[in-house]
């Protein structure tokens, strides 16, 4: 597995998601490892538009900035958002030619059975946080790996109809479901997770990472400044070598000293590990 080759850093914020009108709710599940009153991660989002078969995830920190869209035709995105682009546009800190990150076709893992992306949360990376978590909006908690592991949790489109009692991975990985979701073109979408050895290559991208944050040449990106209401978060993105899926990899940042001088470069934060 190729480490992430690029890198996004922002602040898990306390403040609310918008909330949704009727008309517009679909699918939507929110997760994170860990406990609230602990050491945890971030809230991720996964949802579906009523009606359609497009997937898109975020982190709630993120959420405003980057979104990753697996679209119902095959092809996946990971590009700043709109409102991003516009609100950087506004204060004249934008100088690249489009929004997107990266673009890829959904591999198939088994005929039928594709894995988009994956998220990947490492023991070492959980922090406690301070943020407030809205109770109407519920979160779903994995439980904290041991240390030297990582929680992976796959997005997987499914074309095969399994039964209610079946899901990929239950029985040759131990995967737990987490949920599922039939969407509008009658494929399902499948959340899963389990818990994964955090190989030395994989131990040695983090500490790389950790480790490029002490450069004062690095140029970071951050949407608010630190204060109690949140702990910055950061993301490392790359590609599986074997499938060609993509995995979103969510590290802490306890002292990133270089995110707020200067600045702010929303092209920043891509270097290779």
């Amino acid at each position: 597995m190729k480490f992430p080759s690029k890198q996004f850093a922002f602040r898990e914020r306390g403040t609310y998601e918008r909330l949704m009108s009727s008309r517009d709710r679909g699918f939507v599940l929110r997760f994170a490892v860990g406990s609230p009153s602990a050491n945890r991660s971030s809230t991720w989002r996964v949802w579906v538009p009523a009606g359609q078969s497009d997937v898109y995830l975020s982190q709630r920190g993120l959420g405003g900035a980057f979104k990753a869209s697996l679209h119902a035709s095959g092809e996946c995105r990971f590009a700043f958002t709109k409102n991003f682009v516009l609100q950087q546009q506004s204060i004249d800190n934008w100088s690249r030619p489009d929004r997107l990150l990266d673009t890829w076709a959904r591999p198939a893992i088994a005929p039928g059975f594709f894995l988009p992306c994956r998220v990947a949360i490492p023991s070492s990376e959980l922090r406690p946080f301070t943020t407030w978590i809205d109770p109407r909006r519920p979160v779903t908690w994995m439980p904290e790996p041991p240390l030297g592991n990582h929680v992976a949790i796959d997005l997987l489109i499914v074309e095969p109809q399994l039964p209610q009692d079946q899901w990929p991975g239950k029985n040759s990985m131990g995967t737990i479901l987490l949920r599922r979701h039939t969407l509008s073109d009658s494929t399902t979408l499948f959340i899963v997770y389990s818990n994964w050895l955090s190989q030395p290559s994989f131990q040695k991208g983090i500490h790389d990472f950790h480790d490029s944050l002490q450069r004062p040449s690095r140029a970071w990106v951050a949407l608010d400044p630190p204060s109690g209401e949140g702990t910055y978060r950061g993301i490392l993105m790359g590609r599986d070598g074997e499938n060609n899926s993509r995995y979103f990899v969510e590290v802490a940042l306890d002292d990133p000293p270089n995110m707020l001088a200067g600045k702010q470069d929303p092209s920043a934060g891509s270097i290779s590990l």
